[in-house]
């Protein structure tokens, strides 16, 4: 986990790696690539080549994806729980 400004969040949080996101949320990594296509999460490329995902984007409930203006919450259920879980932790 690496710590960023992330641009959209406004803010400095964590970003995660694809792989600890899908660990996380039991997805595949090309479900965590379709988000990333739709901008329905944060993410931004490391000057390794190296995508990471920022972690509010992943858990903030209110975030509303454009496509179809859904919470997160409700579009990421899993992933939302894994990740409230792991702030209490």
């Amino acid at each position: 986990m690496s710590v960023f400004y992330c641009e959209h969040c406004q803010r400095t949080t964590a970003f995660l790696t694809v792989q600890k996101v899908v660990e996380l949320a039991t997805i595949s990594r090309s479900t965590v690539y379709y988000w990333m296509e739709r901008d329905w999460i944060h993410w931004r490329e490391l000057p390794s080549g190296r995508r990471v995902i920022c972690q509010e984007s992943l858990s903030h409930s209110s975030q509303r994806s454009k496509a179809s203006e859904i919470s997160t919450a409700r579009i990421f259920p899993k992933l939302s729980d894994a990740i409230q879980r792991r702030k209490v932790s």
